[in-house]
């Protein structure tokens, strides 16, 4: 599993469902479930007095089984370096 942390903006700016939605686009824009992958994501509401929203993307590192009966090979094409 891979976990991406990303900053989402804070109440002022946007309500849960626009962070889920706003999630669910950069999903889909990195075309990870388009490729076989898994994707959980946890959105997380700042303690209190703080203000850092944010959304763990949890990744798997293989795909799914075509038959979807499981996991199969490592999605070595998708780990890019920086």
């Amino acid at each position: 599993m891979k976990d991406i942390v990303i900053a989402l903006p804070d109440e002022k700016e946007l309500n849960l469902e626009h962070r889920i939605e706003l999630t669910h686009r950069i999903v889909d824009a990195m075309e990870w479930v388009q490729n076989g992958l898994g994707v959980q994501i946890d959105i997380h509401k700042p303690q209190i007095g703080d203000k850092n929203w944010h959304v763990h993307i949890l990744l798997t590192m293989r795909r799914f089984r075509e038959d979807g009966t499981g996991l199969g090979d490592i999605a070595v094409d998708l780990n890019q370096k920086s």
